[in-house]
This record gives C-alpha cells, sequence and structure tokens, in this order.
C-alpha cells in the first residue's frame, strides 16, 4: 500500500511492498549507500579563489548538491535509511601556487562539526601548497565528529596534466624563479605542509580514529611520523600503496 508524502502528490513506497534492493542485508545497503553517497572535489566540486568567505562562513553555510528528491518520492525507507547510514564526508583540492583556487565537493549543506570525514585530493601539480594547507587546518579545527582524515597523494610522480575544467585560469610561475630556487620551495612545503594541516589537531579532533596516506613511495618518507607527532597516540595511521 502506498502514502502520500507532505511534500509531494505522488504515492510513494510503502514498506509492505518492499522492492528487491530493501530485501538484501544492512551491511550490503550500506555499503551502496558509502559508495553512492562518496565525492570527488576534483570532478564535482565547486571551485573558488575565496574558500573561507565561500565554505566557512557560519552565517551562509554553503549549499552542494540538493537531496534526492526522485528518490524520496519513490522510496521514502531508502532515501531515510541511506541518509543516516552515509558517512558526511567532505572533499577538497587545490589548484596553482601562483594563482590559488580551492575546490570542495559536499553532498547537501556543508556542516563541518557533523562531517566525519575529509578527503585531501593533492595533485602533482601543486602539491604541498601551504595556502591549502591553511584552509584545511581551519576547516579540521570546526569538525566535532570527524574519524577518518584521507590524504590522497596518489596522483605524485605522474605526468602533469594542467587541463583541470572550465573557467580555472592555471598561471605560470615567475620565469626569473631558478630550479635551485623551485627544489628549495618543494623542499620548504614537504616539511611543513602537514605541520600546517595538522597544528592544534591533536587537541581538538576528539574522535579522529584514522588518517590515511594514500600513494605510498610518491610523498616523502618522513610523512607518517610527522602525522603522528600532531595527533593522539590511539589515532592509527595507514600506509596505502
Amino acid at each position: 500500500m502506498s502514502s502520500i508524502d507532505s511534500k509531494f502528490q505522488s504515492p510513494c513506497l510503502d514498506q509492505g511492498e518492499s522492492t528487491f534492493f530493501t530485501r538484501l542485508p544492512g551491511e550490503i545497503r550500506d555499503y551502496i549507500y558509502h559508495l553512492y553517497a562518496s565525492v570527488d572535489a576534483i570532478s564535482d566540486g565547486k571551485s573558488t579563489s575565496q574558500p573561507e568567505q565561500l565554505f566557512l562562513n557560519e552565517e551562509k553555510p554553503y549549499d552542494g548538491d540538493g537531496e534526492n528528491l526522485t528518490l524520496r518520492c519513490c522510496c521514502q525507507r531508502i532515501f531515510y535509511e541511506m541518509r543516516r547510514a552515509m558517512v558526511r564526508e567532505v572533499a577538497l583540492a587545490f589548484y596553482s601556487q601562483w594563482n590559488f583556487r580551492l575546490q570542495l565537493a559536499v553532498h547537501g549543506r556543508l556542516d563541518w562539526a557533523r562531517t566525519q570525514k575529509i578527503r585531501l585530493q593533492l595533485r602533482n601539480e601543486d602539491k604541498f601548497n601551504l595556502i591549502g594547507a591553511g584552509f584545511t587546518n581551519k576547516a579540521l579545527l570546526r569538525t566535532k565528529a570527524l574519524q577518518v582524515l584521507y590524504i590522497d597523494c596518489s596522483e605524485f610522480n605522474r605526468p602533469s596534466n594542467r587541463a583541470i575544467g572550465p573557467n580555472i585560469v592555471i598561471s605560470s610561475p615567475d620565469s626569473e624563479v631558478g630550479a635551485d630556487d623551485e627544489a628549495e620551495l618543494e623542499e620548504f612545503g614537504q616539511r611543513h605542509f602537514l605541520e600546517i594541516v595538522l597544528a592544534g589537531c591533536g587537541t581538538q579532533l576528539e574522535r579522529l580514529e584514522t588518517v590515511v596516506l594514500d600513494g605510498k613511495g610518491r610523498y616523502p618518507a618522513f610523512w607518517p611520523e610527522q602525522v603522528r607527532q600532531f595527533v593522539k597516540a590511539e589515532v592509527q595511521v595507514i600506509e596505502l600503496e
């Protein structure tokens, strides 16, 4: 038997007329919900050169993509079950040391206090971006439920691809900056990037359980130990190939 949702004029499927999907084990449904709710900043995100004004504005929280109204209309059980089960995930990516932009992706309204996972996608061209590191630190310190910090370095040392999407202009570095200067800047970034990202997080991130470093062999070898210096002793640091 069907019912009518107050926000819609069309009937919504009742539990008594359960679809095949709702008969799957809860663990499988939760896994599917997680895959559906995952976000990719590089392909799905909103880009801006003023991320603090757009993404850290408490008076006007940023709205990502809206709730799936079609799903809510078709099957209320799946809609509400998915909303309860999915991890509130935010993905970040940085663009260019020389013409800084930050891209963020989230499902629904951005709420740092309820965010459970932050995925930091570091691009080969723009790794060790200290401006982006500073923004990430401010975001981390606003979370209250963060469980997983995922730092994706899998693109490090791969061929450059400057085509990152429409309306994003990438400037070239100053031609007067020599190779030695660039090497010094990269070494400085390697040593201080995570320091900036995680400053003050050891006492603030009470629910943090895991820090994942994806791309072992591509990021600096001392990064795992550096992470441990800035988080609680019980936090697990995982390295992925």
